[in-house]
C-alpha cells in the first residue's frame, strides 16, 4: 500500500509537474501533502470521491493548476460561490464526468471561479 510517508519521499526527490492518484491514499491523508509539493503542480488527475471542500483547497494551493480532473466526485459546486483566490486560475481541462451531485448553479460557480482560461469542459 502507498503511504503518505513514501509519496513525500518521492514527491521530496523528483521535480513532478502531475500527479495521478487513485483510491490507494484516502482524501485526508492526501491533502497533507498539499502546502508542500502542490504548488508546483499543472496536471492532477483524482479518481477517488472529494468533496466540494476537498476540491476548493486543491484550486487554491495550485495557482499553475492548468488540467484537473476529479472525475466522480461528491461535490455540487455550490460552495464555489464563496471562495476568494488570490490568483488567475490557469485551467484550461477541467473533468467532472460523473459528479452525480454537481448542480447547474454549482457548474455555474465554478466556471466564475476558474474557467476564465478553459478550452475543455468534461461533464
Amino acid at each position: 500500500k502507498i503511504t503518505i510517508k513514501g509519496l513525500s519521499q518521492l514527491l521530496q526527490s523528483a521535480t513532478i509537474k502531475g500527479l495521478q492518484i487513485s483510491n490507494s491514499i484516502c482524501g485526508k491523508d492526501y491533502l497533507k501533502l498539499r502546502n508542500y509539493y502542490f504548488g508546483t503542480f499543472e496536471k492532477f488527475d483524482n479518481s477517488f470521491r472529494v468533496s466540494d471542500n476537498w476540491i476548493i483547497e486543491m484550486i487554491r494551493n495550485c495557482p499553475q493548476l492548468k488540467v484537473l480532473s476529479v472525475y466522480g466526485a461528491d461535490f455540487t459546486g455550490e460552495p464555489f460561490s464563496d471562495i476568494r483566490l488570490n490568483y488567475t486560475p490557469q485551467l484550461v481541462d477541467l473533468d467532472l464526468s460523473s459528479c452525480w451531485e454537481l448542480t447547474d448553479d454549482g457548474l455555474i460557480h465554478i466556471l466564475k471561479k476558474v474557467g476564465s482560461n478553459l478550452k475543455v469542459l468534461n461533464v
